[in-house]
């Protein structure tokens, strides 16, 4: 499910686009995954955040999709990776 999607800037087609993707939530049995595209605009040499989308994810049993399959605690190594989690 996409649950969010938000646009910064226009995305070009003559460029290229860097995808960065990592989970921000865990629950029980749900994964929720914030994916960044990054492009260069004016000539820049740094990528700039062009558009954000979160997608929500459940998680199920390999034998039997009706059932949930539990995942692990999301752990975050500091600061950087908690403010990661913010959307913008």
């Amino acid at each position: 499910c996409c649950d969010h999607l938000k646009f910064f800037r226009q995305i070009r087609g003559d460029r290229n686009i860097v995808i960065n993707a990592y989970p921000t939530y865990v629950g029980r049995s749900t994964v929720e995954i914030r994916t960044d595209l990054l492009q260069k605009f004016d000539d820049s040499k740094e990528d700039t955040l062009a558009a954000s989308a979160l997608f929500l994810m459940a998680a199920r049993e390999t034998d039997n999709f009706s059932k949930a399959f539990t995942l692990p605690k999301l752990l975050f190594n500091g600061e950087n990776d908690i403010e990661k989690c913010v959307l913008r």
